[in-house]
């Protein structure tokens, strides 16, 4: 995420890692983290409400058709006195009623305006003698910044989830899975995207599937991590983890199928999507001009081939996608024509073909493949001869094909 200054800034969270005393310090015991809270522009900036936080029952002891609500007096003292909030209101009996001050007492006042109490007294509940105002039950409260419940975890909850994911240790404190989760459901709606870029053992990633396994929600992530090694010799080492990244890669396929199994009877589970892909930084895949060579005859020789020889065609697609600002999330189906190996990403909306020697009719077949085909990208090498490049623009032109990209 990112943020505008500290005018952005929304609140610091303080959350009770630990249960219990500890060793860590000789003078005083530290039980609590901090997780800082900005939005990237907190003019327009909301956040959802907490839908699991437990409401005590006896403060709704009432219930009526918009559901269950307890009572609080419209006369407050708290808000500091103010002449015209100090009138008589009537009940529908005739009966009058004023804020409780004592005789000369200028001290209680009403929370509601003259034109209000007209305007909403239908809302108004007369009883013992005083004026009450209905707060109903909600589905969730607003956020409160302490976090000591037990339902947000603990550190060592963040190593029991670990634990149950690959009954070991694989990973020193990452952070409790439940603690996540409600920190993303905060700030989350139900189709959107977070970018944890130290994502380390990818309990972010686990949360979000947690919440669209709950609530129906289609949220996705991006995970960064460095290839950072695991110690030679720590548990995930001899589990064959050599690196952070891989752990955490795991651990997206293990709680996939986990939490596919623990909802098994919702309805729609089914279409949970916990899959992903994987990327890797790396130099272009397509050959670049050698300006510090001194053989050209090499260099040309080189030019032929617009991917390089390390390099694979389907990397190739997706540094195109990239390029093209496309998003690679996006589902990519690989087809054969006649032969030659082509990518269609998103229904045919962008096809891609890197193999070499092509001919047009494997060309008319692409344009054909479906009316919705918005770009064909061909790499510039693929072709027969310039004879053949120059019938394939033409074919696509009639096709409705809007651009040809040769890269």
């Amino acid at each position: 995420m990112t943020y505008s200054g500290g005018g952005n800034f929304i609140t610091q969270f303080v959350w009770k890692k630990k249960q219990g005393g500890s060793n860590d310090s000789n003078l005083v015991v530290l039980e609590h983290e901090y997780l800082l809270l900005y939005g990237k522009n907190i003019s327009v900036c909301r956040l959802n409400g907490d839908a699991e936080h437990q409401l005590d029952d006896k403060l709704y002891p009432f219930e009526d058709d918009c559901g269950r609500y307890g009572l609080v007096t419209l006369d407050k003292s708290s808000l500091g006195y103010i002449e015209s909030l100090d009138f008589e209101i009537k009940d529908l009996d005739g009966n009058s009623y004023y804020p409780r001050n004592k005789e000369k007492e200028k001290k209680f006042r009403w929370r509601w305006s003259k034109k209000k109490v007209e305007k909403e007294f239908d809302k108004l509940v007369f009883k013992d003698g005083k004026v009450y105002t209905k707060y109903y039950r909600q589905d969730a409260v607003v956020p409160k910044s302490l976090l000591i419940d037990s339902r947000f975890g603990r550190t060592e909850t963040g190593n029991d989830d670990i634990k149950m994911i690959f009954e070991d240790k694989l990973f020193s404190y990452p952070k409790p899975l439940a603690l996540i989760k409600h920190a993303l459901s905060l700030g989350l709606d139900h189709n959107d995207l977070i970018l944890d870029f130290f994502s380390g053992s990818a309990t972010t990633a686990h949360a979000v599937m947690k919440l669209n396994a709950e609530d129906g929600g289609n949220r996705r992530y991006i995970m960064v991590q460095l290839p950072e090694k695991t110690p030679e010799d720590h548990e995930a080492r001899k589990a064959g983890y050599e690196t952070i990244t891989e752990i955490g890669k795991e651990r997206i396929r293990r709680a996939g199928e986990k939490i596919k199994e623990e909802f098994k009877d919702k309805e729609g589970i089914e279409n949970l999507d916990i899959g992903f892909k994987v990327f890797k930084l790396d130099e272009s895949n397509f050959t670049a001009w050698n300006t510090n060579t001194s053989d050209l005859t090499q260099t040309l020789s080189e030019m032929k081939n617009t991917i390089m020889g390390s390099s694979s065609s389907e990397d190739a697609f997706y540094e195109v996608l990239l390029k093209l600002g496309i998003d690679i999330s996006l589902p990519v189906e690989e087809i054969e024509i006649k032969g030659k190996k082509i990518y269609s990403l998103a229904g045919h909306y962008i096809l891609a073909c890197f193999d070499k020697n092509l001919s047009l009719d494997i060309i008319e077949e692409m344009a054909r493949l479906s009316s919705e085909t918005e770009t064909i990208v061909l790499s510039d090498d693929v072709f027969k001869d310039n004879l053949t490049k120059l019938n394939a623009e033409e074919t696509l032109k009639r096709n409705h094909v809007k651009f040809l990209r040769v890269v």
